[in-house]
């Protein structure tokens, strides 16, 4: 798995978990962190949609960019659900 930034590789490779992906400010590092995170997964947490995917899809002013592969299919997904999910987390 390759860095597209110096800052990225450290919360993917140490054991990424979602509440480090909140504290990404930056759009451009939080697109190329949900990138390379979402490499060889589907969703952020677990084997199926869930409130972390509706959370950090929210981070997101609009679709990655299609350099971003992995992030993009994940944004289109998730933007299709975002409704069901939505309707399933009604405590945020």
């Amino acid at each position: 798995m390759g860095c597209s930034a110096a800052n990225v590789c450290p919360l993917v490779s140490a054991a990424f978990e979602f509440g480090s992906l909140l504290q990404i400010n930056e759009e451009a590092a939080l697109t190329a962190a949900l990138n390379d995170y979402l490499t060889s997964r589907s969703y952020l947490a677990g084997f199926g949609p869930s409130q972390a995917d509706l959370r950090a899809f929210r981070l997101l002013p609009q679709p990655p960019a299609p350099q971003h592969v992995h992030a993009l299919r994940w944004y289109r997904h998730i933007s299709a659900l975002q409704q069901d999910l939505s309707a399933d987390g009604s405590s945020e």
